[in-house]
């Protein structure tokens, strides 16, 4: 029942399984399925918040950064991956223009908002502390896996691009907001909940590909289940209470 069910709801949803059958192997087809639904919802919500004429609120503004950060990530694996689909292209082009897109977005921020937003001392400094906990895990992790590819002369098959993307992009991201957020600076506490909504967007499709999996004939794996399941909600969590706790304070 449960298989017939999310088989139901993914069909129509994503093309993946029949386009990219050939080019993934099996084990990560699950994980792209889960992107592509994801991917879907992101775009939808970015999509509402604009025609719904909300993306000159802040909460709205810091939503869809987070959501055009977790684009240019997940479409990065797709380029990166050569990951040849007839869409491939469109790949390229939405992973140059949600590059951009996340500039702008950016740029549009209100600097009089950027320079009197505040957070309570305790936040602030709890924020910092897990920005900066996230490259403390990965990049000597990473590094690790790297450096013993490295010493065997090997070549990963699948998933090369999480090592570029993440330590040429996130994690350094995380250490910089992590810093500007520290020295109590706008850019720092609005890029703080922005880069927990890419963490959850980002992770959150390996938890839901693990889900997906009966619809595929694999099983359910809880080791790779729970981790990216409980991470990816620890980042949304963190994002919505930061949001509830900003405070624009009106300057002279």
């Amino acid at each position: 029942m449960y298989q017939a069910v999310v088989q139901m709801v993914i069909s129509p949803m994503t093309p993946t399984p029949e386009m990219t059958r050939p080019l993934v192997t099996p084990s990560l087809m699950p994980g792209m399925v889960a992107q592509d639904i994801i991917t879907i919802l992101a775009a939808l919500t970015i999509l509402g918040l604009l025609l719904g004429r909300l993306s000159t609120r802040l909460w709205a503004q810091i939503v869809i950064l987070g959501l055009l950060g977790s684009l240019f990530y997940n479409y990065g694996i797709l380029v990166i991956e050569r990951v040849y689909t007839p869409f491939y292209l469109v790949y390229l082009a939405i992973f140059g223009l949600v590059f951009y897109a996340f500039i702008y977005a950016m740029l549009s921020i209100d600097p009089a908002i950027i320079r009197s937003v505040q957070l309570t001392r305790r936040t602030r400094i709890t924020s910092v502390v897990i920005s900066l906990l996230t490259p403390a895990i990965f990049i000597p992790l990473w590094s690790l896996m790297l450096t013993n590819l490295i010493h065997h002369h090997q070549v990963p098959d699948n998933l090369y691009s999480i090592f570029i993307l993440d330590l040429c992009f996130i994690m350094p991201f995380f250490v910089i907001v992590a810093v500007l957020t520290a020295r109590n600076t706008g850019f720092g506490i609005l890029l703080t909940p922005t880069l927990y909504f890419i963490g959850f967007a980002v992770l959150f499709p390996l938890a839901l590909g693990e889900l997906l999996k009966p619809a595929l004939h694999m099983p359910i794996s809880p080791r790779d289940l729970i981790p990216p399941l409980i991470l990816s909600l620890l980042y949304l969590i963190i994002a919505v209470v930061i949001l509830r706790k900003l405070r624009v304070v009106e300057t002279a």
